[in-house]
C-alpha cells in the first residue's frame, strides 16, 4: 500500500525499517547493457528533482546477493534513502506527488534469474534496457577487461589480443550452443546468479518456453564473454517472459548521445514522473561514458583493439552479429540506423576467420584469462 503518490510507478509502500524509516521499492531499474553508458544515464536521470537515487547506482541484488529472506529484502529497499525520506515528506503534506527512484545494475540483463526474481517481487518495476551497437560493445569491453590483464602479464600476450579473446569467447558459445540444441543441460560453467540445480533447471524451462538462446546468458557464457553480452534479442525475450512490454523501454546509446534531452524525456514519462528540462552543461558531461570517462577505467589504446588486425576482427563481428540484429529489431519494431553493417570481406585480403573447433576436453570455461 503506497503512502503517498497516485501514480503505478510511485516508489513509496507501507512499511518501515526497524529503525521506524519508510522504505522504498523501485519505480525502476535499468538492466544493461554493460558498456553502453548505463552510469551517464542513470546519473542524469537522477537529477531529475523527483526521481532519487539510490546509495549505490549498480546494487546487483537479484542477480547476486538475492537470498529470498524478508531480512534480506529489507536491506535492499533500506538502499533508496533519499526516496524514502521524500515519501515520508509527501506523506506528512498530504501530497499527491509519485516519488520515482531505481537503480541500475548492468548484470540483470546478463544473470537470467533476475528477472523472475524482481518480477515475484515487484512486478510493477519498469525496465530499462539501454543497448549500443554490439561491435562498439565488444571493442569497449575488451579493452576494459583485458588491458587489466595485459598490465598484469606486463605487455603483449597472445591472452591480450583481440583475436584471442574472440575465438576463445566464440569457441565457448559454441560448445555451449551444441548441448542446448542437443536437448542437454548447457551449464558449462559456474551456477553464478542462481542458487542451485533447481534454479538451473527452472530458468532452462523458462528459456525453451520463451524462446530465448540459454547460451546467450551468464552461467552458460562467461562472466565476460565478449560476444553474448551484445545479443540483446535473447535478454529481451527472455526478460518479457516475465514483464509485459508496455513495462519495458528499449533505447540505444547512440539515440542518447547525440540526442540526450529527447532520450531523457521518454525515460522519464516512461517511469511515471512529470517532465523536465535538463541543464545542457550536465547533459554534455559524459561521467562514466560507454568508454570510460569521469570515474572510469577506459583502457586507452593497448593490448590488441588498436593494431592492425582490430580492422579484420571488427569486419567478422559485424557479419556475426548480422542475424542477432534483424532478430532484435524484428523483436522491438525499431531499427537503430547508426549501428555498424555487416561488411563482407574485402577482396585480395586475407580476412580473418576464427577457429570454429570445438574446445578441447580441458579447455578452462569458467575463467577468463
Amino acid at each position: 500500500t503506497r503512502v503517498g503518490g497516485s501514480s503505478s510507478t510511485s516508489a513509496c509502500f507501507q512499511e518501515s525499517s526497524p529503525e521506524g524509516k519508510t522504505l522504498c521499492k523501485p519505480s525502476f531499474v535499468i538492466i544493461g547493457a554493460n558498456k553502453a553508458g548505463t552510469s551517464s544515464l542513470y546519473y542524469q536521470l537522477t537529477a531529475h528533482p523527483q526521481i532519487h537515487p539510490a546509495s549505490v547506482k549498480e546494487l546487483d541484488y537479484w542477480c547476486f546477493f538475492y537470498e529470498n529472506r524478508s531480512d534480506d529484502l529489507l536491506g535492499y529497499v533500506g538502499k533508496f534513502v533519499a526516496a524514502g525520506e521524500r515519501c515520508e515528506a509527501v506523506a506528512r503534506t498530504g501530497s499527491d506527488e509519485a516519488v520515482v527512484t531505481g537503480e541500475a545494475s548492468i548484470n540483470y540483463s546478463y544473470y537470467p534469474s533476475s528477472a523472475k526474481r524482481l518480477a515475484e517481487t515487484f512486478p510493477d518495476t519498469r525496465v530499462i534496457y539501454m543497448l549500443r551497437d554490439p561491435v562498439s560493445r565488444a571493442m569497449s569491453a575488451y579493452k576494459y577487461h583485458n588491458a587489466q590483464i595485459c598490465r598484469v602479464l606486463r605487455g603483449p600476450h597472445k591472452r591480450c589480443s583481440s583475436k584471442y579473446a574472440v575465438e576463445k569467447h566464440l569457441k565457448e558459445y559454441q560448445a555451449c550452443t551444441e548441448r542446448w540444441e542437443s536437448g542437454e543441460n548447457p551449464l558449462l560453467l559456474s551456477r553464478k546468479g542462481m542458487s542451485g540445480d533447481h534454479e538451473v533447471a527452472e530458468v532452462l524451462a523458462q528459456m525453451r518456453e520463451s524462446g530465448a538462446d540459454a547460451c546467450a546468458f551468464g552461467g552458460f557464457s562467461s562472466h565476460h564473454n565478449l560476444l553474448t553480452r551484445g545479443m540483446y534479442a535473447a535478454h529481451i525475450r527472455y526478460w518479457r517472459h516475465f514483464f509485459p512490454q508496455e513495462q519495458m523501454l528499449v533505447i540505444s546509446t547512440e539515440e542518447f548521445q547525440n540526442n540526450p534531452q529527447t532520450i531523457l524525456s521518454r525515460v522519464v514519462e516512461f517511469v511515471g514522473a512529470p517532465p523536465h528540462t535538463f541543464d545542457q552543461a550536465q547533459l554534455s558531461e559524459k561521467w562514466n561514458g560507454p568508454d570510460g570517462g569521469k570515474g572510469g577505467r577506459g583502457a586507452g589504446n593497448v593490448c590488441g583493439w588498436c593494431s592492425e588486425d582490430s580492422n579484420k576482427v571488427q569486419r567478422f563481428l559485424s557479419r556475426f552479429y548480422d542475424a542477432h540484429n534483424r532478430n532484435l529489431f524484428e523483436l522491438i519494431g525499431e531499427r537503430f540506423g547508426s549501428w555498424r553493417q555487416p561488411e563482407e570481406p574485402e577482396p585480395n585480403q586475407n580476412e580473418w576467420v576464427p577457429e570454429t573447433l570445438s574446445p578441447s576436453p580441458d579447455y578452462v570455461y569458467a575463467r577468463d584469462v
